[in-house]
């Protein structure tokens, strides 16, 4: 192992612990504040409307059982249910997709992250994100200065921008071109065996599995060289003894 210049961060279970998810209570938020609804239609029957959407579009890869290459952003997906059900927008795109964000989830910052991110600046490792979510970068950039204020996450790279989703290589290579770095020079550090884990690899950056917020419960393991760590602090004393 070598100091990396950079290291790559997946948002949630890695940066951010999401700890719910309430999807009519999101949808709630948007009809109360953000939309005409003539049609009266209800939250519930937009959120299922839209559970049945993200079902069709998450077609299995032959590669990743279960996982998609391919990102349908969501101010389309907005355009869609708005039209289907006939609600008129009064707010812009970007307020309405913030709206729901801060309304369907409950987050805090992973463990010992803070103190992570300060080690990794003080000692010149410079620090970014690749994260698969049909959110914008810049909702993503905003709930980050919410959580982490002061971060210096650059570049921050969302599959709503790039297309592709991990485990594709194609995000994973846009992200080291934005960052102006080669993949050896690169850790990515995520929850998911098979997207970050495994997706990295694959890119020829340097994976690094972090269980402390994992939600999975299969017993899928990465084929692939790379590091497991339960906290932060295994990895910084990973990192610390190549310092020299």
């Amino acid at each position: 192992m070598q100091k990396p210049k950079i290291v790559f961060f997946d948002y949630g279970q890695t940066l951010i612990d999401e700890t719910s998810f309430e999807l009519v209570k999101g949808v709630k938020a948007i009809l109360e504040t953000a939309v005409e609804n003539p049609k009266n239609v209800s939250p519930k029957e937009i959120a299922d409307f839209f559970v049945g959407m993200l079902q069709d579009v998450n077609m299995p890869t032959k590669n990743f059982e279960g996982m998609q290459y391919i990102e349908v952003p969501d101010p389309l997906m907005q355009d869609y249910l708005f039209s289907y059900f006939g609600l008129c927008p009064i707010k812009s795109s970007q307020e309405i997709e913030w709206l729901f964000w801060n309304n369907t989830k409950e987050a805090k910052p992973s463990p010992g992250i803070t103190d992570f991110l300060a080690f990794l600046e003080g000692n010149g490792i410079r620090t970014g994100v690749i994260s698969n979510t049909p959110i914008t970068k810049e909702t993503i950039a905003r709930s980050l200065q919410k959580l982490i204020p002061g971060n210096s996450f650059d570049p921050i790279i969302t599959s709503s921008e790039t297309i592709f989703r991990k485990p594709h290589s194609r995000i994973f290579q846009y992200a080291l071109r934005r960052a102006g770095l080669s993949a050896t020079e690169a850790f990515h550090c995520g929850d998911n065996p098979m997207c970050d884990v495994e997706g990295a690899s694959a890119a020829g950056i340097f994976p690094v599995w972090y269980k402390g917020c994992c939600t999975f419960t299969n017993n899928v393991q990465p084929g692939c060289r790379h590091l497991t760590v339960q906290n932060w602090k295994e990895l910084q004393d990973k990192i610390s003894g190549c310092l020299g």
